[in-house]
């Protein structure tokens, strides 16, 4: 493994370890090694920062009595060393459900793009696009200057790859301000979509990405949508 690789790797462990994703053996061995590890030992409070900064852009959401009781019951037959296994290790970072996916956005972030460094190298925003049935399903990473890249990361909730139903995906963007939307182009099934910046009127806050079912070739209308809304979300700045 290289250097370079074995940077990445610890990176991606330390964002698991703090979101508390791994398994009791997982846990155990990242700790043992964390007392040893002064970078592993960097990342971890480097994450700790970062999603701590993220909660704060979030309002606490109420959770339903319904996932209580299920959270209960779980809890009642895997007992309590399992219980707080599972947990985040830092789990006063959570504000509700809205940070989770949050983290997830940052945690995939790391994975598609690579090092800390990009991670502190910004200004740069995120959006996750989800389907009606709330299923993350694309990621949007932009930075201003730079480039524009989306990424699928779940299925589809229609059957079938659009093309061969004679559709295609259509990604869409619009800034709070703006009169209407600007066509991003095309997107294939599957494929990592990569756009350079220059190609959105602005990038800012809020700003709102979607996906919509075109017929093939993309929207008739040329300048709006004319299809179902397939995903949708908007973006946050991380810096």
């Amino acid at each position: 493994m290289t250097e370079t690789t074995q940077t990445e790797a610890k990176i991606v462990e330390a964002g698991e370890y703090v979101l508390g994703v791994m398994t009791d053996a997982e846990r155990q061995d990242f700790e043992r090694r964390l007392n040893q590890d002064p970078e592993l030992a960097k990342e971890v409070s480097s994450w700790t920062e970062h999603f701590a900064a993220m909660s704060r852009k979030f309002e606490q959401e109420p959770v339903s009595a319904k996932v209580w009781a299920k959270v209960d019951r779980s809890i009642a037959m895997a007992g309590e060393k399992t219980a707080s296994a599972v947990a985040a290790p830092f789990a006063w970072l959570w504000k509700g459900w809205a940070v989770a996916a949050s983290a997830a956005v940052v945690v995939l972030g790391v994975q598609l793009f690579g090092t800390s460094q990009q991670l502190n190298d910004g200004p740069r925003y995120v959006a996750v696009m989800k389907s009606p049935d709330k299923t993350t399903e694309w990621l949007v990473e932009a930075r201003p200057n730079d480039t524009i890249r989306v990424y699928q990361i779940g299925g589809l909730p229609i059957e079938g790859n659009p093309a061969n139903m004679g559709k295609s995906l259509q990604l869409w963007t619009k800034a709070p301000t703006d009169a209407g939307p600007t066509s991003l182009g095309l997107m294939e099934l599957g494929k990592p979509l990569e756009l350079p910046a220059d190609m959105l009127p602005k990038l800012v806050e809020q700003q709102l990405f979607e996906v919509t079912l075109e017929p093939a070739g993309g929207s008739p209308l040329g300048n709006r949508p004319s299809g179902e809304i397939m995903f949708i979300g908007t973006a946050v700045a991380l810096k």
